[in-house]
């Protein structure tokens, strides 16, 4: 209505089509769709991009059960590169600095080290859903050719850097341990 574009009848009129469910798969016109596990609100997949299915089936058990928790093994054995991974730039940084920190206090470190591991391995999925919801949120109010920039930017999975991060996180451990 505001932004100048208008609008035919014939494309307000069309005619949705409510998918039938049976058992985990839905059909909508016939074909299978894949299952819907209770995203938040429409558009949060766009954010997600690589494994949509698990992330999905981990939002709906947290959301239906209202928890913030949920085991991830990739953010237990790979925290910080995981956060990277998954573009929570921030959080990856913030969790590499501490485990940098730890791991040169020795034992101790790394007891502690192995315990922030596993809390961050029960909240990650936690964290995610939050990134995720947050994203949308954003980009929910934006019009194109901004969404999808902000898409690109905020959403799916970025290896390259999670791959240079972790190479570069080896090479400086090798030098302050030279």
């Amino acid at each position: 209505k505001h932004c100048g574009h208008s609008f035919s009848l014939q494309n307000l009129n069309t005619v949705r089509q409510v998918p039938n469910v049976v058992g985990d798969q839905q059909y909508v016109g016939g074909a299978p769709q894949q299952p819907s596990y209770g995203l938040a609100s429409d558009g949060e997949e766009r954010y997600i991009v690589q494994n949509i299915g698990y992330y999905q089936r981990k939002f709906h058990k947290m959301r239906s059960g209202n928890k913030s928790t949920s085991w991830n093994w990739v953010a237990f054995f790979l925290a910080p590169y995981w956060c990277i991974y998954r573009k929570m730039y921030g959080i990856g940084a913030g969790v590499l600095g501490g485990a940098f920190v730890l791991s040169l206090l020795g034992v101790i470190g790394s007891v502690l080290l192995l315990a922030g591991y596993v809390v961050f391995g029960i909240f990650a999925n936690g964290l995610y859903m939050q990134y995720v919801q947050k994203q949308n949120t954003v980009g929910s109010s934006l019009q194109e050719p901004m969404l999808t920039q902000h898409i690109q930017k905020n959403g799916g999975t970025n290896t390259l850097s999670a791959v240079l991060t972790a190479i570069g996180y080896a090479a400086l451990v090798r030098i302050i341990t030279l």
